[in-house]
């Protein structure tokens, strides 16, 4: 039973650790703005985590 409740903390922190470099990765593409790019920072950041949401 204590390996279970190991392994589960393992998932989280690694989860967590995820988490932290997605929105790391999301900030530096959203950081990116091309002049020609016609699409606000919010929108820009959804399309970003909707698609990070996926990985």
């Amino acid at each position: 039973m204590g390996s279970l409740l190991q392994e589960r903390r393992y998932k989280e922190a690694r989860s967590a650790s995820t988490k932290i470099c997605i929105q790391g990765l999301t900030q530096a593409i959203a950081s990116i703005k091309p002049p020609q790019l016609q699409i606000s920072e919010a929108a820009a950041q959804r399309k970003i985590n909707n698609i990070l949401c996926f990985l």
